[in-house]
């Protein structure tokens, strides 16, 4: 399960760098795109809590889990005033979750 939430999340982070660009031209983003990656973004956070939830370590996910939420809180500030710095810092916050995600993913041997 936590598999299909990073591949869900890092699905939505490659999505989502397409509007990325359009607003640092400062177009309007395809309507459609965002909601794509708002739907993988919710499919994944809920993935990785129902993943949290049934593990036997629950801790594990748990700042990943912060970070995500940080990040939709930012997404939720880019959708009310879609300015330049905010969507800067959106973006950074959900990469860097992502990849925050992906150092449980990676075995290390």
């Amino acid at each position: 399960m936590d598999i299909v939430a990073g591949i869900l999340l890092l699905a939505a982070a490659t999505v989502g760098l397409f509007p990325l660009t359009s607003a640092h031209q400062h177009h309007e983003p395809p309507r459609r795109l965002v909601g794509v990656h708002l739907g993988l973004a919710v499919l994944g956070f809920l993935a990785l809590v129902v993943y949290a939830i049934s593990t036997d370590q629950p801790h594990k996910h748990g700042d990943t889990l912060t970070l995500l939420s940080i990040a939709a809180l930012l997404g939720g500030v880019v959708w009310r005033t879609p300015r330049l710095p905010w969507i800067i810092a959106y973006a950074l916050a959900g990469g860097f979750a992502v990849l925050w995600l992906l150092t449980y993913l990676i075995p290390t041997t």
